[in-house]
């Protein structure tokens, strides 16, 4: 998969919905209600759970201190560099923020701007008159 392709997905998916994948102890592949991070989106849920449990008691600062996850991103054609970028804004930042952020990675990576971030602050603009 290309890493435009790749950007494309993470951010319309986590723009749709909306929300941090946490609970009480920190951020997750996908929590309780079924929201996932950036690596989440890419994964399926059984791997998502599968690592949940193999990583409950580890904390990370980066998903190449995880070989599975990094092994299974780089499997499906994913640049895990790009998906950790994106994982630290989703870590990082609140989700108002995160139209801001990931037209940074865009132009950090030479990506375009995917239009759910165009169409995200289009509305908030027309919002404001």
């Amino acid at each position: 998969m290309s890493k435009q392709k790749t950007f494309d997905k993470v951010v319309n998916f986590l723009m749709e919905q909306g929300s941090k994948s946490r609970d009480r102890t920190g951020n997750l592949l996908i929590d309780a209600k079924g929201r996932r991070c950036p690596a989440g989106c890419l994964l399926t849920k059984a791997q998502c759970q599968r690592l949940e449990k193999q990583l409950a008691d580890t904390e990370y600062e980066s998903l190449f201190e995880v070989a599975e996850i990094v092994t299974l991103l780089e499997d499906r054609g994913h640049d895990v560099m790009l998906v950790d970028d994106l994982r630290w804004v989703h870590d990082a930042t609140h989700p108002r923020r995160w139209a801001h952020e990931f037209r940074s990675v865009a132009d950090c990576h030479e990506l375009d701007h995917p239009k759910s971030i165009k169409l995200r602050q289009r509305s908030a603009a027309a919002g404001r008159n």
